[in-house]
């Protein structure tokens, strides 16, 4: 099989393409030092290829759909503690603060004091005094 026969059968997808067209240029040119050498050559058939590259488009795709996944958890807000909540500060979404003796979490930006109004999350309601 030649390259430009690679390129004709080979999937539109760019990565998957340029792999299959690697793999086939590397199968000939291991068939090619074999043959130079007495060696017995190894030969693939168009139908190993295809389920080699059948299979590594799947592993291609997983792979596309976990970076995304990881893309988008990375994406996400940071849960950083800050201490207690102070007057006039801003605090950032995922932003936790004690105030009151409760533990809240920003929803978005925010400079205001939490547990008056919808930019807080409360995660810890005070508790009792133990007694």
């Amino acid at each position: 099989m030649t390259d430009s026969t690679a390129k004709d059968t080979a999937p539109n997808d760019t990565a998957l393409a340029k792999w299959s067209r690697k793999f086939i240029r590397e199968r000939m040119a291991e068939a090619r030092e074999a043959s130079r050498n007495g060696r017995n050559v190894v030969t693939y058939t168009q139908g190993q290829h295809e389920a080699i590259t059948t299979a590594m488009a799947g592993l291609l795709l997983r792979n596309e759909i976990l970076a995304q996944r990881v893309a988008a958890l990375e994406a996400r807000p940071e849960l950083k503690y800050l201490g207690v909540w102070k007057d006039g500060s801003v605090y950032r979404e995922g932003a936790a603060v004690t105030h009151d003796g409760s533990l809240w979490i920003a929803k978005g930006d925010t400079i205001e004091q939490p547990g008056g109004t919808d930019s807080w999350q409360l995660a810890v309601r005070k508790g009792r005094d133990a007694r």
